[in-house]
């Protein structure tokens, strides 16, 4: 049985696209930062082992994608 998405999850996913970090997405919605990691870990949204070029070529793949 899956847990029901976070209500805040959207929200998070725009920001991570937008270019917040996950420490200023937690510091905005009162949150701790692991929980913004493992949400946008689960929404598949990761920033990990890549550099910030990658990173940004990915979100933009990403975002126009329908």
């Amino acid at each position: 049985m899956s847990r029901p998405a976070s209500p805040e999850r959207d929200l998070i996913v725009r920001n991570l696209l937008a270019g917040l970090s996950t420490k200023e997405i937690a510091y905005n919605l009162q949150r701790t930062v692991g929980g913004i990691s493992k949400i946008a870990w689960n929404a598949g949204v990761r920033k990990q082992y890549v550099t910030d070029t990658e990173f940004r070529q990915l979100l933009n793949q990403r975002k126009a994608t329908p």
